[in-house]
């Protein structure tokens, strides 16, 4: 830091230094300095002797505070991209603001102005649908800077994670000829006026990445990616979106399930305590931000409430007799070997367990092909069942999942059989079981769900710089 000082000092003799504003949040420079400012004009404020704006320009979530005489801030206006040379200077009051320091600029220079008269983003607040129809504007909002300072800080929380434990990041595909899921719903992916097929056969946008995840993971023993991901549902609810991240990783030489749900674990629990003694953490709850919602999520409870316990483990068996025996009156009433729906989670996260919870042990019947089945085990109940985790949270409901990887040959042949899908599509990912297998497994984590949670926003969409969902994909 002091010799990024020194430098700016050396090279820029004779002149004002030109500093970002999260360097000067840091206080990477001295009081009394003449320097040099880029960036937007978020808000102003004219009085008769003395002009207050608020000054952003995207390395931090906080801003500056400037302060301009009548005749400088004659043409400025919200949305004005300005370069600004002052004196910073501790504040003299008289601002909102209330910041210890403050610019007084000396001069103002317009790169781009911003005509008050249909400038978009007024004084007023928005409606979230108004905003995101207008999603290369929502970017200029306070609040979607902020969700974007989110998203990165937690990219980097994880890689660290993941580097420290000597996981290998790395770039899985994005085109496919596989279904990882098995469920039809993927977008196919043609050459525009193509007269032949480009690839020789159906391609498709990747559903997940863990197939390819495992090949690597027979190389490289633990690796992870966070990577775009597409499914063709005609949703448009609150929690889907087309186009989405998932964070998957792949395990070699993993024995049980219980390793990799405490590994999925440790990651959000550690994703989660930094973000509380970080900047962008401190200024989230400082603000609450939300929008288009009446309930006040207090986020530090939120947070605290992820860190403190120790998450529920209970079996598919143990989920449904438990939703069987409450006197909840269901529109889908609970049966063994249907799907938990909805309703079943946000009662068993919210009003049962009250705790983010494990369920495990699916039917086999009700999940994909590659997850193992737990026919070696001593129990009865579970021989029809595969050795696999859906994590539930409280109020956004399944936020990842995960499973043990069926690593006998003859058995996944079966299942891709059983569900209907073509060995040869698959032979590929079958020869990984032909040579040097092991036992392995993954799991997969909605990102953008995890980041929504994380900042109390109900609707998905609003935490993604430019959403895509059914019939919709402007921009």
């Amino acid at each position: 830091m002091l010799l990024n000082y020194c430098k700016r000092r050396i090279h820029n003799a004779g002149m004002p230094n030109v500093y970002n504003i999260k360097e000067i949040s840091e206080k990477q420079i001295a009081p009394t300095e003449i320097i040099i400012v880029n960036g937007w004009i978020k808000s102003l404020r004219k009085m008769k002797n003395v002009t207050f704006a608020t000054i952003n320009d995207g390395t931090t979530e906080k801003n500056l505070q400037s302060v301009f005489k009548p005749e400088q801030a004659k043409r400025l206006s919200t949305g004005c991209s300005v370069k600004l040379t002052g004196l910073y200077t501790k504040a003299q009051g008289g601002s909102k603001e209330k910041q210890e320091y403050e610019l007084h600029v000396n001069d103002v220079h317009i790169y781009g102005y911003a005509d008050p008269s249909s400038y978009p983003l007024q004084k007023k607040n928005h409606t979230a649908e108004f905003l995101r129809k207008r999603a290369h504007i929502r970017l200029y909002t306070e609040y979607m800077s902020r969700m974007l300072h989110l998203r990165s800080f937690l990219i980097s929380t994880i890689s660290l994670f993941f580097s420290n434990r000597n996981y290998i990041q790395t770039h899985p595909p994005i085109l496919t000829s596989s279904d990882c899921e098995g469920a039809g719903k993927m977008f196919q992916v043609k050459a525009k006026n193509e007269s032949t097929n480009f690839f020789k056969k159906p391609t498709y946008l990747t559903v997940s990445t863990q197939l390819h995840l495992e090949a690597l993971a027979h190389s490289l023993s633990k690796v992870w990616s966070l990577s775009p991901s597409f499914r063709a549902e005609e949703s448009q609810t609150s929690r889907h979106l087309a186009e989405f991240y998932m964070l998957e990783a792949e395990i070699s030489f993993i024995n049980n399930l219980e390793e990799l749900i405490s590994i999925i674990e440790q990651m959000i629990h550690n994703s989660v305590e930094n973000l509380s003694n970080s900047s962008i953490g401190q200024e989230l709850i400082s603000k609450s931000y939300k929008i288009n919602t009446k309930n006040q999520t207090n986020l530090e409870d939120r947070w605290n409430f992820l860190l403190k316990k120790h998450w529920t483990r209970i079996t598919y068996t143990e989920a449904i007799n438990a939703l069987k025996n409450s006197s909840v009156q269901f529109k889908f009433p609970p049966k063994y070997g249907d799907d938990i729906q909805t309703e079943h989670e946000k009662w068993l996260t919210e009003k049962y367990i009250c705790n983010p919870v494990f369920i495990t042990n699916y039917p086999k019947e009700l999940k994909p092909f590659y997850m193992r089945l737990n026919n070696d085990s001593s129990k009865d109940d579970d021989k029809n069942t595969v050795s696999c985790f859906d994590l539930l949270v409280p109020e956004i409901g399944e936020l990842a999942g995960g499973s043990l990887r069926e690593e006998r040959i003859h058995i996944l042949e079966e299942s891709i059989i059983t569900s209907k899908m073509k060995i040869s599509d698959l032979s590929w990912y079958i020869d990984l079981r032909r040579w040097g297998t092991t036992k392995h497994g993954g799991f997969g984590l909605g990102f953008d769900r995890f980041i929504a949670y994380l900042a109390g926003i109900k609707n998905i969409k609003d935490v993604v710089a430019f959403p895509r969902w059914y019939q919709y994909c402007d921009f």
